[in-house]
């Protein structure tokens, strides 16, 4: 269960500041403030949910996984700021990755995240054009 709270946590706590500060403007009569303020926050509630990406999976499935299907191993930590740009940026071609949170699996030895890596080349905090070079087939 606290795992799930973990996950959800940031999400959950963005969700209610939607509906609060939202609220609070609806009740004092502000319909166009209620509006924005509910939606920054559910956007952004969305963008750090687990719904907005694929599943992590340990270090060691990661590994087993990349080495049968030659997708890359992507590292991440749940509130890093560079790890959440690169998933926004690969949000298309996530399901072509693994995904290890390096917050969950603490087996996951990586020394800066974000990380990408296969084959023996690794990239650090890379950008989403190189990622998409590097899961590229052939």
């Amino acid at each position: 269960m606290s795992h799930l709270l973990g996950r959800w946590g940031l999400s959950g706590v963005l969700f209610a500041l939607a509906v609060a500060y939202g609220g609070a403007r609806l009740a004092d009569s502000r319909p166009v403030g209620a509006l924005l303020l509910f939606g920054f926050f559910a956007v952004i509630a969305f963008v750090v949910s687990p719904w907005m990406f694929p599943r992590s999976v340990s270090a060691a499935e990661a590994e087993r996984l990349s080495a049968a299907d030659g997708r890359p191993i992507v590292y991440w930590r749940l509130r890093c700021p560079w790890c959440l740009r690169l998933r926004w940026a690969l949000r298309g071609e996530a399901g072509r990755l693994h995904w290890v949170d390096i917050g969950m699996d603490p087996s996951a030895a990586v020394e800066a995240v974000p990380a990408v890596a296969l084959n023996g080349t690794t990239l650090v905090n890379p950008t989403a054009s190189a990622v998409r070079a590097l899961a590229r087939p052939g």
